[in-house]
């Protein structure tokens, strides 16, 4: 799938246009064809677009999403705050200073370690510097 910004979505729309118009101008009559679409295309070069507003505005990737997987470093599993304590009591620090004593809650924490790896990084691409169009 191709992930990228909004911005390359319209320039991918505009390149689209630009090309009906082309083959528009072989119409007869005397009205103009209606080419603007409601939404953006969800595919480029035949595979899916994800639009995201928060990619780069000149950057697309070409992901391959078999190739990725979750590496599990270290499993899920609870916090041990010493001695095999899993649960510890919550200081009271209602004024910004604890006073030494303790609400009559407990306090628990999960502890994982993963990451997110590629198992053919080459299988992919990126096309950086890519145009970002101005209306």
């Amino acid at each position: 799938m191709w992930y990228g910004p909004l911005e390359q979505a319209f320039a991918q729309s505009n390149l689209m246009y630009n090309v009906q118009i082309v083959n528009a101008q072989e119409v007869k009559g005397e009205k103009t064809l209606d080419m603007s679409k409601r939404y953006f295309s969800d595919t480029f070069g035949g595979r899916k677009y994800h639009k995201s507003a928060t990619a780069s505005a000149n950057r697309m990737d070409l992901l391959i999403l078999e190739n990725w997987y979750i590496g599990e470093l270290s499993p899920l599993e609870l916090y041990d705050f010493g001695g095999g304590n899993v649960v510890a009591p919550v200081p009271d620090i209602g004024n910004g200073t604890s006073n030494g004593s303790y609400l009559t809650a407990h306090m628990f924490a999960y502890n994982t370690c993963f990451n997110l790896a590629n198992a053919a990084p080459r299988s992919g691409l990126y096309i950086q510097n890519a145009a970002v169009p101005t209306i």
